[in-house]
């Protein structure tokens, strides 16, 4: 019985935390007390670093929480991931899909 009632608190717990963290309404009233925001720079340093020949590719972090958009921070992301050439063959399942949907 004890085991059922743990379990029981943990995934109301776990279900609590989700919709917290999902609410934009707290964020939003968090963001009206906060006049000005710092921007986030993000910078990784990765074990591979010295055999990189790549660039590092960059991305800005933009808000999702109000209409207006909003840049937040920039962000380095990993060469040998983001800097990869796409695969065609994915590319072509990708344009067939969206062919076949306009007959659905």
């Amino acid at each position: 019985m004890s085991l059922i009632l743990g379990n029981l608190l943990r995934n109301v717990q776990r279900c609590c935390t989700q919709v917290a963290r999902l609410s934009t309404v707290a964020d939003s009233e968090v963001m009206k007390g906060a006049t000005s925001l710092t921007p986030i720079i993000s910078s990784r340093k990765y074990i591979d670093e010295e055999y990189m020949y790549l660039k590092k590719r960059q991305v800005w972090i933009e808000n999702l929480n109000e209409v207006k958009e909003k840049k937040l921070g920039l962000m380095e992301l990993h060469p040998s991931v983001y800097a990869d050439k796409p695969r065609v063959d994915i590319l072509w399942e990708n344009i067939r899909w969206q062919r076949m949907y306009k007959h659905i």
